[in-house]
């Protein structure tokens, strides 16, 4: 058996002895240990700054790399965890996956599957060298290694950028589907039809949230099991989605759903991908008709957001992604609406209205799945974004007692 293609999670104890029976040598994608070394993150950087691969604990070798004694570990309950705080110790934090095999006599092997990295160089919290896989051992990179990590970091950008305009390119067919339906209605004499052209700058303004991972190249999930599991993927956020529509469409690689609302000319788009990448888009212009009035609500905003961090926070922890994750917020259209800041009665706060004066806006974000599945450390990212954008937005100060109030009154803390 060639463990190396596996699932570490579908080995056994009896598939790692077989497999060092075959005195399989160390080479630059394995890797075996007897015991959790105390440099494991530099292995983690090493592997990742290469082709990946995997390493089995529990497994003793000799001085050319083959399996001499395969025994395993003492079964125990940090074993695990151990190898998590290994890994939180690299920067960025690294792709991979570790398991325990099942227990024979008291021991288990530990199996470390560390996937090539998106977004390299990867090095220690204590060491700034850029180290490589070079045959069983770990040197450090060349000049050459050097720009190929590199290259490979220009590449994740340009694939973030193709699945963002491929999401891009359905939600405007959609867009433009249900405009068409709108006009026949308008036409028909069907009365309460929204009388303005849908996703029009002028009477709309889509928000659109794309999360991804750094490098999106890797299918982390077969994507018929989007839809056999989508309300387990989604979670509680499932139906704050487009996705209740229950109109699925099937697209490349993942799913997709759309709504309108034929009264109020509003928009909803879900888009949930086998490489991660999760996209939504709605329309937040508010348009009073009795008065004319049109804003765009911070808080309308920040609830689409919170909602979708929520939902990838669930939907990678199902799928046990680790890694690096980016995102992208984008405001289009709306512009000249009054901008409705974040307030707070019990703080006395209530800034002035600013005005939507650009046509597009933008944030972007960084962070990892250690901080996405970690709630307080989740929070204190939204709170920055909170901030970002309404600074860009025209407030230029939202103090965090107002922030800590709105986030207890919507139950987002």
């Amino acid at each position: 058996m060639n463990i190396l293609t596996k699932n570490i999670r579908d080995l056994k104890f009896d598939d790692v002895v077989e497999f060092c029976k075959q005195q399989v040598l160390e080479g630059v994608q394995l890797d075996y240990k007897m015991t959790t070394p105390k440099d494991l993150a530099k292995h983690f950087a090493s592997f990742s700054n290469t082709q990946g691969g995997l390493i089995i604990i529990g497994v003793e070798e000799d001085d050319k790399g083959l399996p001499t004694a395969y025994g395993g570990v003492p079964n125990d309950s940090k074993l695990v965890d151990r190898i998590h705080q290994f890994a939180a110790n690299v920067t960025p934090l690294p792709t991979y996956d570790v398991c325990l095999t099942d227990e024979q006599k008291g021991n288990v092997f530990v199996l470390v599957r560390i996937y090539e990295g998106a977004a390299p160089p990867y090095t220690t919290s204590s060491d700034p060298t850029v180290w490589i896989r070079n045959g069983n051992i770990s040197t450090s990179a060349s000049r050459e290694e050097l720009l190929r990590l590199d290259s490979k970091k220009r590449e994740a950008a340009k694939t973030r950028g193709a699945n963002a305009e491929f999401a891009e390119q359905y939600f405007k067919i959609r867009v433009g589907e249900a405009e068409t339906e709108r006009h026949n209605l308008v036409q028909a004499g069907e009365q309460n039809i929204y009388q303005h052209p849908l996703g029009n700058g002028n009477n709309s303004a889509i928000l659109t949230i794309t999360i991804q991972p750094y490098y999106p190249d890797m299918k982390l999930v077969e994507p018929q099991e989007l839809l056999r599991q989508l309300l387990d993927f989604c979670g509680s956020e499932y139906h704050q989605t487009a996705f209740v529509n229950g109109r699925t469409d099937t697209l490349p690689g993942g799913i997709a759903d759309f709504i309108w609302s034929k009264n109020q000319g509003t928009l909803n788009c879900a888009q949930l991908y086998a490489n991660g990448l999760s996209y939504i888009a709605f329309d937040v212009l508010d348009f009073n008709k009795d008065t004319g009035v049109r804003d765009i609500k911070l808080i309308k905003i920040l609830s689409y957001l919170r909602s979708q961090l929520k939902l990838v926070q669930n939907y990678y922890g199902k799928l046990g992604y680790s890694g690096l994750v980016v995102g992208d917020i984008t405001l289009s259209g709306g512009q000249g609406a009054a901008s409705v800041p974040l307030a707070s009665s019990s703080r006395m706060f209530f800034p002035d209205s600013s005005v939507v004066r650009l046509p597009n806006y933008k944030w972007s974000f960084e962070l990892d799945t250690n901080t996405l599945s970690d709630d307080a450390a989740l929070t204190g990212q939204f709170v920055s974004l909170i901030k970002e954008i309404s600074w860009g937005l025209g407030v230029s100060n939202v103090p965090n007692v107002v922030i800590d109030d709105i986030l207890k009154m919507n139950g987002w803390q």
